[in-house]
């Protein structure tokens, strides 16, 4: 993708969307099944102390990494999951013929990361006189 930006393909907003999607992407493939962090060791594991029990709440770990990705990719059309997938989460090249469909998705994927300044705090004036 670093490459697709420094041709003109695709712009660096687009680029940063693409790279949170891998990241929310490895987040979630890090929570399927993985080792669950040691109680007092010293390795990497998951961070979420269980999921099992209908207690878990809002703070279990592997839920938010699933919730955050499947929001991403509910933005997606089908077209664009493939191809944003092979792109950004498996780094392959963009496939012939298919950069509009990437560039569609990225473009969704800014939105709703909320990339942008749009639809966010309206401008605000100040109309002290005195304001310097």
């Amino acid at each position: 993708m670093g490459r697709m930006v420094l041709r003109g393909q695709i712009s660096p907003m687009q680029y940063l969307a693409g790279q949170r999607y891998a990241a929310q992407w490895r987040a979630y493939l890090a929570t399927l099944d993985g080792p669950r962090s040691p109680q007092r060791g010293h390795g990497r594991g998951n961070p979420c102390g269980g999921c099992t029990g209908a207690d878990r709440g809002d703070r279990c770990a592997c839920d938010l990494a699933r919730r955050l990705w499947r929001r991403s990719v509910s933005v997606l059309s089908p077209a664009e999951v493939v191809v944003t997938a092979r792109v950004c989460c498996w780094e392959v090249a963009c496939p012939a013929g298919m950069l509009a469909v990437l560039c569609s998705g990225l473009d969704a994927l800014v939105e709703s990361l909320g990339l942008t300044t749009r639809n966010k705090s309206p401008h605000v004036e100040n109309l002290n006189p005195n304001y310097v």
